[in-house]
C-alpha cells in the first residue's frame, strides 16, 4: 500500500511539474507579447515625433508667407494711393476697384490662413497627447512586466522546492 502512495505523490510531483512548465511557457509568450508591444510603442513615438517636426515647419512656413503677402499687399496699396494722388479722378477709379476686389481676397486668404493655423495648433495638441498617451502606456507596461516577472520568481522557487518532493527526503 506505501507504493500506491508513493505512486500518487509521484504523480502529483510529476502533474505540478507539467503545469509550472505550462506556466512558464505562458510567462515566456507573455513576455514576447510585451517585448512586441513596447517595439511597436517606440515606432508609434518616433513617428508622433516626426510628424509634429513636421507640422512644425509646415507652420513656420505659412507664417512666412502669410508675413510676405501682408507685406506686398501693403506696398501694393501705397503704390495705388501714390498713383491716385497723381490721376485724381481718370481709370483710377477702376484700379481702385480692382485693388479692393485685391485687398477683398488677400484679406480672405488671411483669415483661411489664420484657420489652418488654428488646425494646425490642434493636431499639434493632439499629437502632444498622444505622445503623452504613449509615455503613459510604456510606464504601465514597465510596470505590469515587473510584477509579472516576480510572480514568475515566486512560481520558479515553487518548482524548485515543492512541498511534495520534501515529504520524501
Amino acid at each position: 500500500m506505501t507504493s500506491n502512495n508513493d505512486s500518487l505523490d509521484l504523480d502529483t510531483v510529476v502533474r505540478r511539474f507539467a503545469d509550472a512548465e505550462d506556466a512558464l511557457s505562458k510567462v515566456k509568450t507573455h513576455l514576447e507579447s510585451l517585448g512586441s508591444m513596447r517595439e511597436s510603442e517606440e515606432k508609434n513615438a518616433a513617428s508622433l515625433v516626426d510628424a509634429a517636426n513636421q507640422i512644425s515647419g509646415f507652420v513656420n512656413a505659412a507664417t512666412s508667407a502669410m508675413d510676405e503677402l501682408k507685406s506686398a499687399q501693403q506696398k501694393v496699396v501705397e503704390i495705388l494711393k501714390n498713383a491716385s494722388d497723381i490721376l485724381d479722378g481718370t481709370e483710377l477709379k477702376t484700379i481702385s476697384g480692382s485693388v479692393d476686389e485685391v485687398s477683398k481676397k488677400i484679406n480672405s486668404i488671411e483669415e483661411r490662413n489664420a484657420a489652418s493655423d488654428t488646425t494646425i495648433k490642434n493636431l499639434t495638441s493632439k499629437v502632444e497627447q498622444i505622445a503623452s498617451t504613449l509615455a503613459s502606456l510604456e510606464e504601465y507596461t514597465a510596470t505590469s512586466s515587473g510584477a509579472f516577472m516576480k510572480k514568475i520568481e515566486e512560481m520558479h522557487q515553487d518548482v524548485k522546492n515543492p512541498i511534495i518532493v520534501k515529504k520524501f527526503f
